[in-house]
Formats: structure tokens, C-alpha cells, sequence
């Protein structure tokens, strides 16, 4: 169906407009009016301007909208209809009716700032040359404009205010929307330049821009930074932009038709495309990299033939896309592991490290873990270790995956920190460094020159007219000297930091530190214990009562008079005296890796921490979880099975870890477990306990203003209730626990009880609540556990018991709207029962079971054997043990050098760690770094970013062993 149009309504001169606004309108019922609106706003005179908006499709009522502002308005509007055939075919519609000298594409769901027409216009009114393109502001907002923020990843072409830049000069001023550019449209006419209706989602807007500024040698964009333009993010996430990442075409139509179309027109046009556009494709291509390097992103859903055919698309766009380009981005932050991964992964380079980063230092252990990237098969090694050869302590190759396929490998060793250390690949020694690489430039402007190399302040004596900017540089700076003094001031006067310094001036006191010596700070989550630091807890109190152990909850939390009446040494947490027991502690030790168990006190204030953290895990880890705990700073974690050991410790697996943090324990829950198990007779066996998985998008979807009745009856209309509460209301599961002689029992997540009424549940079904619950004793008298994919399967199957998955929902699941990405663990292949996914299979799987009394077929029972063997319920002590040999030094294994044997590793070095700077500090090919270089290193590093760790790190009895091994004092470092 071909366009239909309204009679334009004409404005007062009959003259060419300078400006058309193009709007392609689909589904804005609920915000064309605010866009309609700053445009009657407008200071140029909406009169002056030519408004085309083209209604393609709209089912919700936004065309009729756009109908009548058009009756009511005196600028000249043009309204057509179009059947839905996307945003790029709205628009080119639109440039076919337009007249204007600019035609810009103001999308209707954003508002324009009240003289953004006069601003262009006036820029345009200062330049003799005239741009090839004009670049407005983007500001972002949720709900209203005024509350709007500055944060777009382009925001720095901007910084600068208005100017007309030459992009063959200044490659990384790049510009990709549509919406806030402005287009010649003569030249846009002539060249046949339109937008591509194949390239969807995202990216038809750089693909037009790119092709247009391809006409030019040397093109000039004009960044406007006086004109803002407010571009709404949708609180639902139901823009194009924010839902593009569900769509195969995302993968497969805009590097095809966007990125590498356009690479190979500036490749034909130039023999080799321009930076600029080198640089504007890698810009839009690493979001794809950067949001799937995300553990809760909408790229776990791409199907696997989707992944295989986008990885071969990468190879061709970065077969287009220079090395020095991609090592040298500089537009918008980009890790350098990234940018380093994806030349290994895709340039077919058999790339070998420039050096080797030494990043932690393990003072206790004598350790210091190495680690490079490579491309190819691996770089044959020697590590050298006091002039003799080692074998690292601890290794692994870790895999760098994206879209489901490693793109690089990363070698990860722990060798002995104590003596001179030199490492050779492939025969050739390389640096050592203990800082993260750094990101040199492949071009300097003259104005970083001028910055970094230039005199620090104008000489007014002498120099040349400084100018009015020299002068408030000059005469501004007592202004900022006072402010700066105010800022001290009042950050002297902060009561955070004062308190601060009164807990540590405490902490260090003789009384404090006879108090918490060496202790162990336990606790599970800061509002409830019942997990595995509740129970090594209780173990080392009984056990091990050489050990300063605490455990620390939440005053206010229901366990804390519980956990009192038993005597346990408890600390509130939040209070000052948590704070010295943190700052006096040798371990902490937790069943979470989040902040409030990792991070408790600010570094700022506080300084970094001495000890070492212990993570329990909250359960069995079966999903991949690389992408959330890579970056922590984990001493110890412990795992349960054989399985779940390999997958955060094998070679070829995501996780940075190695034998060195992993260890297989158990969990310390599963000693209580176990032992309230055997002391059951059979017949208290007898519960069919429903426990399903929490959806963290129930409650996100939900707008705030709705009452918690309107909230609840939300939740009760949702796929995931109908579907869970259809089972508990399933006259077969009623009439399976009666022909079993069980109970049925529910106990939902804790963030489903807001949402949760007793009348949801049937009479016949018992609703349990985890704070009115001894979840151990519920675990041991489950004879048959019904989930979707909680990993209390492993509860259950570690006493030898089935599990039913109802997974209704899997794809959903598994589509990266859950904090879940696929592990090792198959449920099929590995799971403890049948695999469901609908009421009549989970219905069907139970009658079965019934039939075999809730017990386990056989091949359930092998598979349970071969994931657990005869559990010896010692897990507490086996983790006792583990963080016990942290505190112990290991044994160098040499295999060539002098002595040719096993030799002990001296006394280690005392090192503050501090972060990694962008700033390289290797040394020569050829050169080792000593136990004492990495103390200083560390020291170094600690004092630029934390001058009192720097100071206290280094105390009058230290002793450091040299590359000679003679013993070195602090003073001599």
C-alpha cells in the first residue's frame, strides 16, 4: 500500500524552509504530545519550519494524534499513512515530500530544547565553510526533560562547545544518529543516498551518516553543543534501541548490511576505509562485545546457529578494520582486555603477549599469579625462579568467550614471588609488568601535546596577548584555590570521615587488637544467617575454639536472638564495632560474594583490606557465573562436586580461577544436613516440598505507582504464577502425596511473600515461610522436591532423593533477563529427576514417581553416586583446613638449575596491592623482576591511590628476600 498524505498545511512565507523535520511515528500514542509540543515551543518560529511525520502503521492511535496537532499548528505539516515497514522506509518516505535547505529525523518520542532551531541556525550563520553534516547534543531522560542527564558514551564531542571539525583529522569526533543530525538534502537527493530498509534494528541511522560523509575527502561535521536534544529512555525498555538485542537481525542484518556494506564502500572508495569509519563501526560493534562480557544481558538468548553466522560476519568487519585502530580506540572506554581479545580473536594473528602482567601478589603464600593473552596454539614456557627452572604453582587456560565461542585464551600461572622471577615464550624473554598495559596513541593532537608538554600557565611578562581565556586561567585561580580549600575543609568537617578516623585510631588501639586478633569475621547474608557461615561457625565454636571467630548479622534480624541464646559471638553489622573487627581481621569468610560481604568499608576511608576472603557459596554452582565473579578479589571458594570443581578450574573454562582459590570441601550446611537426615526414621520422610526460582522481571515490570493490591494481582496474572499455582491446585499432585502418605509443602522465595496471599494456596497445602522454618530440617524431611532450577536439587539429591524440574518457562529464562547463563550442568543429562516442561508432563513425571513410592529409578540413583560418591558429611573441617593453609607458605617445585631439587620459598615480601594504572611499568627484554621490585611496585602503586596503606605497609621488622637471596630490611627498600 502506497503512502497516503493529509494536505499540507502551509505556513506564512512561501519560500524553501532551511529546515525539514522527517518523523517516522509507530506506537508514541503515550509521548508524541510532549514532541508535538517542543515544537510549538520552538524560538525559530514553528512557522519557519517544514514538519513531515509519517505514521507507519501505528495500531495505538499515535497517527490521529499527529492528524489533528497538524489542523491546529501554522507550520507547514504533511501527514501520510504507510502500511508498518519499519523506521528506515518511514523516513525515506518522509525525504521524498521534504523541501527544506537541512532535513533532520527527530524521533517522536523525544522532545527538542526550546531554541534548538535557533541554535543550529546561528551556527550555521558563523561558518564560512559549510559542514557536510550537523551533530546536535543528545541529553538522556526517563520521565521529564529538565531531569535529564549527560552521560551518552559521545558526550565528549561536545565538551569543547560548538565547533566544526574536519574528521580526517580528529577520526575519533564520530556521530551515528540520525535524530540529532541535520543532512544537506540536495546532496542527500543526488546521491541517492537513503536509508537501507534491511538494516534493523539499529544502525540504519550510522549506515546513511557513514555513506554521506563518504563523499567527502576531508568531511566537516559541525558539533552543536548549544542545541539540546532530549532523548527519552523508556522506563518499560520498549524502544527499539533498548529491546534490539532480542532480535536475530541485530546479529545478522546490521553487520551485514550496516557495518561490513560500509566498510567496503570506504574500502572502494579509498583502498582502504577511512579511520573515521574504521572507528564509527568498531564504536556500534563493541556494545555487542561489551554487553554480552554482562552476566544479565539479553545476548545469552542468541541461538547458537545465530552466534555462528554473526562470529563469521566479525571476521570479515575486522578483516576491514586495522589493528591500530582497534588497539588505539580512544572514543569511548573500552577495556584493554577487550579490544586485545578481539585482535586475537579475529584478525588471524598468531599473536604472542608483548608482556607478561603480574597482578596479585599473595604475601602469605609466597605467590604472585602471571598472566597473558595469546592467539594459536600456546607459547612454549619457562618460568625462572632464584636462576633456576620452575613449574608453575597453580595454572590454567582460561577461554575468552563471546557468543557462545572463545575468541582468545588467557595463560594464568602462580609461581614463587620471593626471588628474581624471568619468564621466556617461545625461547624469547619478555617484560614483566605490575601494571595493566597502557593505551598508547597511534596519533597525537597538537592540543594533548600542548597539554602534556607545554608550559603549565601563560607567561604574561613576555608572551604574546594571552587572550580573554588566558586571563580568567589566571585571574581564576585564587577562585579555585579557595575552592579547593573549602572542598578540604569540608571533607575534614564530613561526618563519615570523622567517623572514620576515630574507628581507626580504635582499631589500632592495644584493646582492639587484643580483641579481634587474627579473627574470623563469618556471617551469610547482613539480615539472616541459616547457611554455611552459620554452621562453620558453630563447628569452629565447638571444634576449633583456638579460633577468634565471630559472626556478624543485622541486629534487627529474627536469627540474631536465636544465634544469642546459643552463644554465638555476635557483631552487629553496621556498628563501630564492626568496623574494628573488620580492620583487625585475618579472614572473612561468606556463603555471598556481594558487596556487603567483600567491600564493607569504603577503601577511601578505610583503606584496603588485610584479609583474605573466603567465599562458601550459596549453593552448588551448576550455571556460569564467570562474568560476575572474575573481577573479585576471591582467596578461597568452595565447591562440592567433582564437576563443579572442573568447571571453575579446567583448562578451556571462563572462570580466572585455579587450584589455587578452588577447592572441593562441601558445603559446611551439608554436615547439618546430613546428620538430621540419618537420625529420621522413614516415615518422617514425608514431605513433597514446591520451591520454585524467583524472576527478578516480575517485580522490575511493575510501574511504582500501583498499590501492593494492584501489584499483587499483577503477579497473580503472570505466566510464572498461573503456571505455580496451577500446580499446587492439580488435583493429581493432591491425589499423588495421598496415595504416597505425604504432605504437600510450598515455600516460596522470600521476594514472592509481598506478593503472596494465604488464600492463593489450597487448603491441603502447607505454606511455609523461611523465617518461621528450619530450612535444614525441611530439606531432610523432603522425600521429593519440586523446582524449575533452583540448585536445591543438590540438597535433596545429596540425601538421595529425586527432584521433579518444572521449567515452563526455559527459553525465557535462560534469554538473559535473569542474573543465569548455562554451565556445565545439563539438566537432562546431570539433573536428579525428570525434566518437565508444561503441568501435564510435571503431573505425568509425578503419578510415576508415585508408583515407585517418590523413590529414584535406578539411573537416577547412578547419577546421584557418581555426582556426590558416600558423602562424609566432614565439610566444615575441610574447609577449616583450606583456610587454615592460606596462611602457609608453598614449596617451589624446581626442575632445572643448580641444586635440582625442591627448594622452600624464603620469607615473602609485605605488599599493600594497589589498583593497576593506565601506564606501563615492564622492563627490558631480558630483565626479572625481584621479590623486592614487587614490594616497591605495590607500595608504589598504593601510594598514589592510597597514601595511608602506603605508609603502613611496610613495618620495622620486615624482611624481604633479594634476587641473591641475601635478606633485605624495610629501610633498605
Amino acid at each position: 500500500m502506497s503512502p497516503t498524505a493529509t494536505a499540507p498545511v502551509e505556513g506564512p512565507s512561501p519560500a524553501r524552509p532551511r529546515f525539514s523535520v522527517v518523523s517516522a511515528v509507530y506506537n508514541v500514542a503515550e509521548y508524541i504530545e510532549a514532541f508535538l509540543s517542543s515544537l510549538d515551543r520552538q524560538t525559530y518560529g514553528i512557522e519557519n519550519l517544514e514538519i513531515i511525520l509519517v505514521d507507519d502503521g501505528s495500531t495505538d492511535g499515535a497517527g490521529e494524534i499527529a492528524r489533528r496537532w497538524a489542523e491546529s499548528t501554522p507550520a507547514r505539516v504533511h501527514v501520510i499513512r504507510q502500511e508498518n515497514a519499519g523506521q528506515g522506509a518511514a523516513r525515506n518516505a518522509g525525504i521524498e515530500l521534504a523541501t527544506g535547505e537541512w532535513v533532520t529525523f527527530a524521533d517522536p518520542d523525544d522532545v527538542l530544547a526550546d531554541d534548538y532551531f535557533s541554535e543550529v541556525a546561528a551556527f550555521l550563520g558563523t561558518q564560512r565553510k559549510t559542514p557536510d553534516l550537523l551533530a546536535t547534543r543528545l541529553l538522556v531522560f526517563t520521565d521529564d526533560p529538565a531531569a535529564h542527564v549527560d552521560k551518552h558514551a559521545l558526550r565528549k564531542n561536545f565538551g569543547r562547545g560548538n565547533q566544526l571539525v574536519d574528521m580526517s583529522q580528529y577520526p575519533n569526533r564520530i556521530h551515528l544518529s540520525a535524530g540529532t543530525a541535520f543532512l544537506p538534502l540536495d546532496r542527500l537527493r543526488a546521491n541517492g543516498n537513503r536509508f537501507d530498509p534491511r538494516i534493523r534494528p539499529t544502525f540504519e541511522d550510522g549506515h546513511l551518516i557513514g555513506v554521506h560523509l563518504l563523499e567527502s575527502a576531508a568531511p566537516l561535521v559541525g558539533f552543536i553543543a548549544s542545541a539540546g536534544y532530549y532523548y527519552r529512555k523508556r522506563a518499560d525498555g520498549t524502544s527499539s534501541v533498548q529491546s534490539a538485542w532480542t532480535r536475530d537481525d541485530k546479529y545478522l542484518a546490521v553487520p551485514r548490511y550496516g557495518y561490513l556494506d560500509l566498510l567496503r564502500r570506504g574500502a572502494q572508495r579509498y583502498g582502504r576505509p577511512p579511520v573515521w569509519l574504521q572507528n564509527t563501526v568498531l564504536y556500534d560493534l563493541l556494545w555487542y562485545f561489551k554487553a554480552d562480557s554482562r552476566l544479565i544481558s539479553a545476548t545469552g538468548a542468541v541461538r547458537p546457529e545465530v552466534q555462528d553466522e554473526f562470529h563469521a560476519l566479525c571476521r570479515e568487519i575486522f578483516a576491514l578494520i586495522d589493528v591500530e585502530t582497534i588497539m588505539g580506540f580512544q572514543v569511548s572506554s573500552t577495556a584493554y582486555w577487550l579490544r586485545n581479545a578481539l585482535v586475537v580473536g579475529y584478525k588471524d594473528l598468531r599473536t604472542r603477549p608483548s608482556q607478561v602482567r603480574l597482578d596479585q601478589l599473595d604475601e602469605r603464600q609466597r605467590l604472585v599469579r602471571a598472566r597473558y593473552t595469546y592467539g594459536g596454539p600456546r607459547p612454549r614456557e619457562e618460568f625462572s625462579w632464584r636462576g633456576r627452572q620452575v613449574e608453575p604453582v597453580h595454572q590454567k587456560v582460561r577461554s575468552i568467550e563471546f557468543f557462545g565461542r572463545a575468541v582468545a585464551q588467557e595463560r594464568i600461572v602462580w609461581l614463587p614471588a620471593d626471588g628474581t622471577l624471568r619468564i621466556t615464550l617461545d625461547g624469547r624473554p619478555v617484560p614483566l609488568s605490575t601494571r595493566a598495559p597502557s593505551d598508547l596513541p597511534y596519533q597525537v593532537t597538537a592540543l594533548r601535546l600542548s597539554k602534556e608538554l607545554g608550559a603549565s600557565r601563560p607567561d604574561l611578562a613576555s608572551g604574546p596577548d594571552v587572550g580573554a581565556t588566558g586571563l580568567v586561567r589566571v585571574v581564576g585561580a585564587p577562585a579555585r584555590w579557595l575552592s579547593a580549600l573549602v572542598t578540604w575543609f569540608a571533607a575534614w568537617v564530613d561526618r563519615e570521615q570523622w567517623t572514620a578516623r576515630i574507628t581507626r585510631r580504635r582499631a589500632a588501639g592495644p584493646s582492639a587488637r587484643r580483641r579481634y586478633a587474627d579473627a574470623w569475621v563469618l556471617m551469610d547474608r547482613q539480615e539472616q544467617a541459616q547457611d554455611s557461615a552459620e554452621h562453620l561457625y558453630r563447628y569452629l565454636k565447638r571444634k576449633r575454639p583456638q579460633v577468634n571467630a565471630w559472626f556478624v548479622l543485622d541486629r534487627q534480624s529474627p536469627d540474631w536472638r536465636r544465634l544469642q541464646r546459643e552463644g554465638f559471638k555476635l557483631v552487629a553489622h553496621g556498628s563501630v564495632q564492626w568496623r574494628m573487627l573488620l580492620l583487625n581481621a585475618r579472614h572473612v569468610v561468606s556463603s555471598h560474594a556481594n558487596a556487603f560481604a567483600m567491600a564493607p568499608l569504603p577503601h577511601a576511608l578505610y583503606g584496603r583490606p588485610q584479609w583474605q576472603f573466603t567465599f562458601l557459596q550459596h549453593g552448588v554452582g551448576k550455571d556460569d557465573y564467570s562474568r560476575w565473579l572474575n573481577d573479585k578479589r576471591i582467596s578461597l571458594l568452595m565447591t562440592t562436586t567433582e564437576a563443579e570443581e572442573r568447571s571453575f578450574t579446567g583448562d578451556g573454562t571462563p572462570y580466572v580461577f585455579t587450584t589455587k582459590e578452588v577447592k572441593r570441601t562441601g558445603l559446611p550446611r551439608h554436615d547439618a544436613l546430613l546428620a538430621k537426615a540419618r537420625k529420621l526414621a522413614d516415615r518422617d520422610v514425608d514431605r513433597i516440598l514446591v520451591m520454585p526460582t524467583w524472576r527478578r522481571s516480575l517485580a522490575e515490570g511493575m510501574p511504582e505507582s500501583l498499590t501492593p493490591e494492584e501489584r499483587a494481582a499483577a503477579f497473580r496474572a503472570s505466566e510464572y504464577a498461573q503456571h505455580w499455582f496451577g500446580l499446587l491446585q492439580a488435583p493429581e499432585l493432591r491425589q499423588v502425596a495421598e496415595r504416597t502418605g505425604s504432605r504437600v509443602a510450598f515455600l516460596p522465595h522470600p521476594n514472592m511473600t509481598p506478593f503472596l496471599h494465604d488464600s492463593d494456596v489450597p487448603g491441603h497445602v502447607e505454606l511455609l515461610r523461611w523465617a518461621d522454618v528450619d530450612v535444614q530440617d525441611v530439606f531432610a524431611r523432603t522425600a521429593l522436591l519440586i523446582t524449575d532450577y533452583s540448585s536445591i536439587a543438590f540438597e535433596v539429591a545429596l540425601l538421595g532423593r529425586p527432584t521433579v524440574y518444572f521449567q515452563f518457562d526455559r527459553d525465557e529464562f535462560f534469554s538473559g533477563a535473569q542474573p543465569y547463563r548455562r554451565g556445565y550442568f545439563s539438566y537432562e543429562r546431570d539433573g536428579f529427576g525428570p525434566v518437565t516442561t508444561s503441568l501435564e508432563e510435571a503431573v505425568s513425571a509425578l503419578e510415576k514417581l508415585a508408583v515407585e513410592g517418590l523413590r529414584p529409578d535406578e539411573a537416577i540413583e547412578r547419577r546421584i553416586r557418581a555426582t556426590f560418591g558416600e558423602p562424609a558429611g566432614d565439610a566444615c573441617y575441610q574447609v577449616f583446613k583450606a583456610i587454615r593453609e592460606l596462611d602457609r607458605p608453598v614449596r617451589a617445585q624446581v626442575v632445572a638449575g643448580p641444586s635440582g631439587v625442591e627448594v622452600a620459598a624464603g620469607d615473602a615480601a609485605a605488599v599493600v596491592e594497589g589498583p593497576g594504572t593506565p601506564t606501563t611499568e615492564g622492563l627490558a627484554p631480558g630483565d626479572g623482576l625481584t621479590g623486592a621490585q614487587l614490594v616497591e611496585d605495590a607500595l608504589n602503586d598504593a601510594a598514589l591511590h592510597e597514601p595511608e596503606l602506603a605508609d603502613e605497609g611496610l613495618s620495622e621488622d620486615f624482611e624481604a628476600v633479594g634476587a641473591d637471596g641475601v635478606t633485605v630490611g624495610a629501610d633498605q627498600l
